[in-house]
């Protein structure tokens, strides 16, 4: 599960995960993620640690009755604190700033004496040759500056230290017994202002929030967060972190990766699915390859981590934003046709929506290749074997240069998908033959490649997918129907629009207002039944079907 989620959120350009550390004396709980991360070196993100050093109370919100689990502050916890840590300050994979391990305390106040235990855990570092943490405070529960305390630096905590607006007597509730509080999500990302002040001070933005499931009937709920506006709060807290004059301090953190009993995660969910995942990488590939925006680092609530904004850096937590995100896109050809089209814009939508490095392979000549090269790095094949010695080392040297992903354009482009899997390249396939195609040109081999070698198999609709599985078998589990080749925004939303327009198409025509019109849209090709379809209008033009306009 952790190699998954590590995977799943470098894939985003999530940098690292900070884990809740809960640590009582000597006891800890909870600590099955960071053990199992020490264990596994194959859960490849860095990460820190920020220390829950609060009482283990039954109500989970920081409040000091009904304790389970008391913490214990004194001189010597302070010391076998951090001699049961610095284990992790020597994983590879901890984060650094400027060479410095990273530690985070979610309540420094509850220290007794904060100054000497920072003075106690840097002293001790030092007598073990090892260097002093990077002390960073949490702001919680009205703790703004950290140098009172001795620490270095402070990082925000939403909700905690908000203005937000609220809209408890605004809004409708079912339960008629809650006493809690309703917020407006919007408000938050309105009223989110510049830090200035005089210490450094790590951003921190979240996805939302509703921690009714820890306190029902009590819960704190901010309404109205969507991924459009989650995207703009990290925007608004990138920008500001990228102008830092000091790299090393360019973190942002997003509460949480999974903080479900909370409504705080970025981990897909049945309602929102990637978008919270795919608003963080869009936003951060705003600042791919400056050297403004810096990695982040997230906190993790009990079982995984709270992450940060990211970076492809994997040294330490303060590395030059570079998390492009590299993907190749293959066409059989560069003719001027309906699928090379659609592989065109795909590559465009790709470069300019999503930010992404598009290369496309061409495994054969055409005039397309120019407009190609406007939205990617293109590598011709034509002429080549789509598994011979050239096209497998272009395959090979793309992984190496750190492509993961391809999509594969047409049944006709699956004699490479086996050149591109043999590689280490992740691939999907878009399917748009029917059978009598497949067998006019002998795509037999191409379709058995692609449903062996491909990760999704994406179709038009189920008649496809149904004469594709004439030639080879494909389990469920790969099949995806989705509409293909609708590049072109349609301007026309709404129903009122769609009345409009049709309307005017009517009359621009000079038909009456009941005559039906049928359209057929699709490249004027004959395989694409342009034939068929004159035939159908000419059929239906015929008496007795009435008034009907091609």
């Amino acid at each position: 599960m952790q190699v998954r989620q590590a995977e799943l959120a470098k894939k985003y350009g999530i940098y690292g995960f900070c884990y809740h550390y809960y640590w009582f004396a000597g006891r800890k709980l909870l600590e099955r993620p960071i053990t199992q991360m020490l264990s596994n070196p194959q859960v490849d993100i860095p990460f820190c640690i920020c220390w829950a050093n609060e009482n283990w109370t039954r109500r989970w919100d920081g409040a000091e009755d009904d304790v389970l689990l008391a913490q214990v502050h004194c001189a010597r916890t302070d010391l076998d604190f951090i001699e049961e840590v610095i284990a992790l300050f020597q994983d590879p994979r901890y984060i650094h700033v400027d060479g410095h391990p990273l530690l985070i305390v979610y309540r420094v106040n509850l220290l007794p004496e904060p100054s000497e235990t920072a003075l106690r855990w840097r002293d001790r570092c030092r007598e073990l040759g090892l260097p002093e943490p990077y002390l960073v405070a949490a702001q919680t529960f009205g703790i703004k500056d950290p140098r009172p305390f001795g620490f270095d630096a402070a990082v925000e905590f939403p909700p905690h230290n908000l203005n937000p607006h609220e809209i408890t007597n605004d809004v409708t509730l079912y339960n008629k017994e809650f006493s809690g509080r309703v917020f407006c999500y919007d408000s938050v990302v309105d009223r989110a202002v510049t830090s200035t002040e005089p210490y450094p001070h790590f951003r921190c933005v979240f996805p939302g929030w509703d921690n009714e499931a820890r306190k029902p009937g009590k819960g704190h709920v901010y309404l109205g967060a969507t991924p459009r506006l989650y995207g703009q709060w990290l925007d608004k807290v990138c920008r500001e972190t990228a102008a830092r004059p000091n790299a090393a301090e360019r973190l942002v953190f997003v509460n949480a990766w999974n903080e479900w009993a909370e409504g705080a995660h970025l981990e897909p969910d049945r309602r929102f699915g990637y978008a919270y995942l795919r608003a963080t990488g869009e936003t951060l590939n705003k600042f791919r390859g400056t050297k403004e925006a810096r990695n982040t680092a997230g906190r993790d609530e009990h079982h995984a981590p709270h992450p940060t904004v990211s970076s492809d850096q994997r040294s330490t937590g303060t590395e030059t934003l570079q998390i492009r995100r590299k993907i190749v896109v293959v066409s059989h050809d560069a003719h001027p046709m309906g699928a090379q089209y659609l592989a065109l814009n795909i590559a465009r939508e790709l470069a300019e929506s999503f930010g992404c490095e598009v290369h496309m392979i061409v495994l054969g000549a055409g005039s397309l290749q120019s407009e190609f090269a406007k939205f990617a790095t293109v590598h011709s094949l034509a002429g080549q074997a789509p598994n011979g010695a050239v096209a497998v080392a272009l395959a090979n040297n793309l992984h190496t240069d750190g492509v993961d992903d391809a999509i594969v354009n047409t049944t006709a482009s699956g004699g490479f998908v086996e050149t591109l899997s043999n590689a280490g390249i992740s691939l999907i396939s878009l399917v748009h033959e029917l059978p009598q195609l497949i067998e006019r040109y002998g795509l037999q081999p191409q379709v058995a490649a692609i449903a062996h070698y491909a990760e999704k198999v994406v179709f038009p609709a189920e008649r496809v997918r149904n004469g594709f599985v004439q030639f080879a078998e494909l389990p469920s589990e790969k099949t995806v129907i989705r509409p293909q080749g609708l590049y072109k925004k349609n301007k026309i939303r709404g129903e009122d629009e769609i009345q409009a327009a049709r309307a005017q198409l009517r009359q621009r025509l000079e038909l009456t207002a009941d005559t039906e019109i049928i359209i057929g849209v699709g490249y004027g090709d004959h395989r694409k039944g342009l034939d068929l379809f004159v035939d159908i209008g000419v059929e239906l033009m015929s008496p007795p079907r009435g008034n009907i306009s091609q």
